[in-house]
């Protein structure tokens, strides 16, 4: 509830670095996805990728944004490892959409090869969204 949006843009990112944090932290990271700040929603978003949540990206959410969260929020040789090897197919979906969002080849080679047909679905349909902007504006 910070009135400055960097506060509470640095407060997602926090949350989706940290150690799992929990139902109150889960709590908090979808309210910041609500914000009316853009740089905040995307912090908020990729921060439940990185907690693990296989959340679609929001209407309204401009995907440059949310990548650009991805780049400054996020540990890629991690987020590289989970998708590739995490024994849930939640867990790898997860780290997979955020790696979509930045054309990450690790997303391609999980469209095309996880075992999981829904995460090879639904990364394939980020790995689109990611390359068409003009989506991610819709209501």
């Amino acid at each position: 509830q910070d009135p400055e949006a960097e506060v509470r843009r640095e407060v997602a990112v926090m949350l989706g670095l940290a150690a799992p944090v929990g139902p109150a932290g889960l709590l908090v990271l979808e309210h910041l996805e609500n914000d009316s700040e853009m740089p905040v929603r995307a912090a908020a978003h990729v921060a439940r990728l990185l907690q693990g949540q296989a959340v679609p990206l929001p209407p309204g959410l401009d995907p440059r944004v949310a990548a650009q969260a991805v780049r400054e929020g996020a540990d890629l040789g991690a987020l590289r490892s989970v998708a590739r090897t995490a024994p849930t197919d939640e867990r790898r979906l997860s780290a997979a959409l955020a790696l979509a969002m930045i054309q990450d080849d690790v997303a391609r080679e999980v469209a095309r090869s996880d075992p999981a047909p829904m995460v090879r679905h639904r990364v394939g349909g980020a790995l689109e969204l990611s390359l068409r902007p003009d989506l991610g504006d819709r209501p």
